[in-house]
């Protein structure tokens, strides 16, 4: 028994419920989309696991109940793969943000919705037989409350590690290339209005700020794999506080400031309301076309 324990994680139970009711009350209020119905719903379903995995951690480091070790490593490590399909939704809206005032589209947003989809569902693909297996091999797993246990676990650790990784990496690599390391040439002169830019510089921050997180808790996560340490009362408050709910919360907050409507996965915002003319890019932007298919 740890008082400072339950407390903790108690406090991280009130704020992702929290998260949970204000995701659900902003998506039953405004206008229904494809897009938006996802981009809430695994928010949702991640908050909702969250919920449930310290709820189980407080009763267990109380001796209230007794769970099975790969129950309790499920509901605690499917959260990180809904939170991963949230922000990838966001990482579609955020492209389709920063473009929204080119005449020139550096990135096909079907494209780029298709390919998000499909890795989504390869990884879920593969996640459910990994999760499947541990069950089947190991039915009276020892629930742990610091680290994996069982070989399947450990093998959903590192796919999470890479995730995390891949995801803090690319997203850089492709935000500085198509837009940053060309801006002064193709985007500077395409600016729409002050509200619009800052909204676009806010967003942006966030993202950026979001995938650090995504490289931070790459290091983390594998480092609980080979050295789980003690059960800290801080530990979990700390981590997920801030390398999880923070940003899920400034990324919530960001996008809800912007109204999308979908037709399928294809977004909509209110700036595309402005006329092609609106647009100021040179000529020089047929150079991202060549090299990017443009659309």
């Amino acid at each position: 028994m740890d008082l400072k324990f339950d407390i903790s994680h108690g406090i991280l139970v009130v704020l992702y419920f929290g998260l949970f009711i204000f995701s659900l009350i902003k998506l039953l209020i405004q206008k229904k989309s494809v897009i938006r119905v996802l981009f809430h719903f695994f928010l949702l379903l991640g908050c909702a696991f969250r919920v449930t995995s310290f709820t189980l951690f407080i009763l267990l480091n109380e001796d209230v109940i007794s769970v099975d070790g790969s129950f309790l490593y499920l509901t605690a490590s499917l959260p990180s793969f809904f939170f991963l399909t949230f922000y990838s939704a966001a990482l579609v809206l955020s492209v389709d943000l920063f473009q929204i005032s080119t005449k020139i589209k550096p990135v096909n947003i079907k494209t780029l919705s298709l390919i998000v989809l499909l890795a989504n569902i390869c990884l879920y693909v593969m996640v459910i037989i990994l999760f499947v297996l541990d069950f089947e091999v190991f039915p009276d797993e020892v629930a742990s409350l610091n680290a994996p246990t069982s070989v399947f676990q450990k093998t959903i650790q590192f796919i999470i590690v890479g995730i995390y990784l891949i995801a803090s990496v690319s997203f850089f690599l492709f935000l500085y290339i198509v837009y940053y390391k060309n801006y002064e040439t193709y985007f500077r002169d395409a600016n729409v209005n002050v509200e619009y830019n800052q909204l676009k510089q806010k967003s942006n921050g966030v993202i950026f700020f979001s995938f650090v997180c995504f490289f931070l808790r790459s290091f983390f996560t594998c480092l609980t794999i080979f050295y789980p340490g003690a059960s800290l009362w801080w530990k979990d408050l700390a981590y997920y506080m801030g390398l999880e709910f923070l940003p899920l919360f400034l990324l919530l907050f960001i996008y809800l400031k912007v109204a999308v409507t979908t037709p399928g996965l294809h977004t909509f915002h209110p700036y595309s309301q402005l006329h092609d003319e609106n647009s100021k890019l040179t000529a020089n932007s047929g150079y991202i076309a060549r090299v990017y298919g443009g659309v």
